[in-house]
């Protein structure tokens, strides 16, 4: 089943899902979604990008024992 969480960013929300080995934001209240239009990613190759509240959702190396990053800055 999927794991869903809320962040709070600078000037709003979003919300991200956990599901299958992979992660995305489905949610945001951003003017252009881009975060959201990019979809799910599953490696390092691509991060997850929402300008508009300076988030950002990559996949950290396999050197970590971290599975994902959600930063806000």
């Amino acid at each position: 089943s999927p794991d869903e969480f809320e962040v709070e960013a600078i000037g709003g929300k979003n919300t991200i899902r956990v599901e299958n080995g992979a992660i995305a934001v489905i949610q945001a209240d951003c003017p252009d979604k881009v975060c959201v239009h990019t979809g799910y990613i599953s490696t390092k190759a691509k991060p997850i990008v929402c300008l508009p509240h300076k988030l950002t959702v990559y996949i950290k190396d396999d050197e970590s024992d971290l599975d994902a990053v959600v930063g806000n800055n």
